[in-house]
């Protein structure tokens, strides 16, 4: 049995969607990197379908266009940063490992998302599964204001945040900012660290 690929821990990832890409050799039987890059559950127009998109981090480069089926097999352990399943256009098991088990969380609920929307399409129900898909988490967040409690929290969902929309309707709210720029000032004050680091 091939050893598994290896969690995510490079030094300097951004959160949360880095990733590194694994193939499976039929050769050797062992994981083969095939390079770091960020991952993303969208619309692909060449094959008319949602998938899994990963494009290189230092090119246009796609390390992988997987498209999502309905009886694709995608596995992963109960708290692990790996997604694994075995990819039938390519012939062969593929990995994908996250720095962050939040990034792992997050791509992991669309990707179970999108292949229930396939199946109820495959037995004849209206579903959407091109450009028009919306996934649940694409939805407004609505942020409670912020205070010294809070903080590491809210930097969570922050960091998950699927785009900028989601937290536009909180962001806005007249109160929030300002807040925000108040606590700063405390933590600062009070030479609170940890709740720096969860502001910036």
């Amino acid at each position: 049995m091939a050893a598994s690929p290896q969690q995510g821990q490079g030094q300097g990832w951004p959160a949360p969607n880095r990733v590194k890409v694994y193939k499976l050799s039929d050769e050797s039987g062992q994981w083969t990197d095939k390079g770091t890059g960020f991952i993303n559950v969208e619309y692909m127009e060449q094959s008319d379908s949602m998938g899994i998109l990963v494009v290189a981090e230092d090119s246009d480069k796609i390390l992988l266009a997987h498209k999502i089926q309905h009886n694709d097999q995608y596995s992963r352990s109960e708290e692990s940063t790996i997604i694994t399943w075995n990819d039938s256009a390519l012939g062969t098991d593929v990995a994908i490992s996250f720095q962050e088990s939040a990034g792992c969380e997050h791509i992991w609920r669309q990707l179970n998302e999108v292949q229930k929307e396939v199946e109820r399409r495959m037995r004849g129900h209206e579903g959407v599964v091109g450009p028009e898909f919306q996934f649940a988490d694409d939805k407004p967040i609505d942020l409670p204001l912020p205070d010294m409690s809070n903080l590491e929290e809210l930097a969570k969902v922050i960091n998950v945040a699927n785009n900028r929309e989601q937290l536009g309707p909180a962001l806005m709210k007249p109160e929030w900012i300002p807040k925000l720029i108040d606590l700063f000032k405390q933590c600062e004050d009070l030479d609170s660290e940890a709740e720096l680091k969860h502001i910036f």
